[in-house]
């Protein structure tokens, strides 16, 4: 059985509280521009700190959603998601 170190389960708390708020500020879907978003994407990845780095969250619809993860390329030239070489990528520049 996979157990969850506390370390990360103290980030995935974070991320469900902070992403529901930022869900409420994001309301509008960045993919369709027309439905509410309802998912929080992570545009370069979930690991180390990139789960709650907010530079990278993207305000999605479940269609959208859904589109980006069947549909890389499109998506990477829509700007829904990083280019190959970034994913899981930490950016060390500090957060403003």
């Amino acid at each position: 059985m996979n157990k969850i170190s506390k370390q990360r389960r103290s980030e995935l708390d974070e991320y469900r509280k902070a992403s529901k708020a930022w869900l409420v500020v994001n309301g509008q879907c960045e993919g369709c521009h027309r439905g509410k978003a309802t998912e929080v994407h992570h545009s370069r990845g979930r690991i180390h700190g990139l789960l709650n780095d907010k530079r990278y969250w993207v305000a999605l619809c479940k269609h959208c959603h859904d589109f980006v993860h069947r549909h890389p390329q499109a998506a990477r030239e829509a700007g829904l998601l990083c280019q190959p070489g970034e994913w899981n990528k930490v950016d060390r520049t500090p957060i403003k």
